[in-house]
């Protein structure tokens, strides 16, 4: 697909009747249009044999595609992925999209979820780390008023210590997530240690709206660098996001989506 001067080497998978929806997958940085593992084409594969297409592509400068490489977390890909699930809606005449991605991918699905009209839903692959879908934040000016506060409220000192524990226990989402969220359907795929899933959950707890609620699901798994899943994890990755898209781009699409009920944090 032509991006400017430059060319996005793209997979379109599609079922053998015609697709009721189609699906990006928009892997992080240093990945392949095929993410580690092949991750993306055995999702591509799974919602094809139910329905949906499904197009993945290697970012500039990356794999198949021509140019220089320039995206990062802050800057990511984004009229790229744009480009690519235009074209490709428009080519298979299929309007209703949905985005799902990991690491920078998921940036780059949030800003493309935003800026679709047509997209009913985006997929967070969180690992680990919640840094995609999280603020960073300085210090606050906690270190200057402690001092003031133990000299002349005691009391208050111990209050305020109370607060800033129960809010540190809860994620600073970026604007956007929350924004996405409360207006197309959302998961929160979490692959990771018990703490850092409770702690997304209790943030995702706070987030959407009474009329739609964003799907929480985590899956259990130690320290995994590099996105390096056990085959098991795997399997469990792709059954998540395979069965959420289908439920947003096919079960949803006769009407408004129905409120989702928070799943609850999956335990041993």
């Amino acid at each position: 697909m032509p991006f400017g001067e430059d060319n996005l080497s793209a997979v379109v998978t599609l079922p053998s009747d015609p697709p009721q929806g189609l699906a990006i997958l928009l892997q992080g940085l240093g990945a392949p249009r095929s993410h580690r593992y092949s991750l993306w084409t055995r999702i591509a594969r799974t919602v094809a044999d139910r329905g949906l297409a499904s197009v993945r592509f290697d970012y500039r400068g990356m794999g198949d595609s021509t140019g220089t490489c320039v995206a990062d977390l802050n800057q990511p890909p984004s009229a790229e992925a744009m480009v690519v699930v235009k074209r490709t809606a428009e080519i298979l005449d299929t309007p209703r999209v949905a985005a799902v991605g990991n690491c920078m991918g998921a940036r780059t699905a949030l800003t493309v979820a935003l800026g679709l009209e047509s997209c009913a839903g985006i997929g967070f692959i969180l690992q680990d780390s919640l840094h995609a879908v999280v603020q960073s934040h300085r210090p606050s000016q906690w270190a200057r008023v402690r001092s003031r506060l133990a000299a002349k409220a005691p009391s208050l000192l111990r209050r305020a210590r109370r607060s800033l524990r129960e809010q540190s226990s809860r994620p600073r989402f970026l604007p956007e997530v929350g924004v996405a969220a409360s207006t197309m359907n959302t998961l929160f795929l979490f692959v990771g240690p018990d703490r850092v899933g409770r702690m997304l959950e209790r943030g995702v707890v706070g987030l959407g709206s009474s009329a739609r609620r964003p799907v929480f699901h985590s899956i259990r798994a130690g320290v995994t660098p590099e996105f390096q899943l056990t085959l098991e994890t795997q399997d469990e990755v792709i059954s998540g996001v395979s069965s959420w898209l289908v439920d947003v781009l096919i079960q949803d699409r006769a009407g408004p989506p129905a409120p989702t009920p928070h799943s609850p944090f999956r335990g041993p």
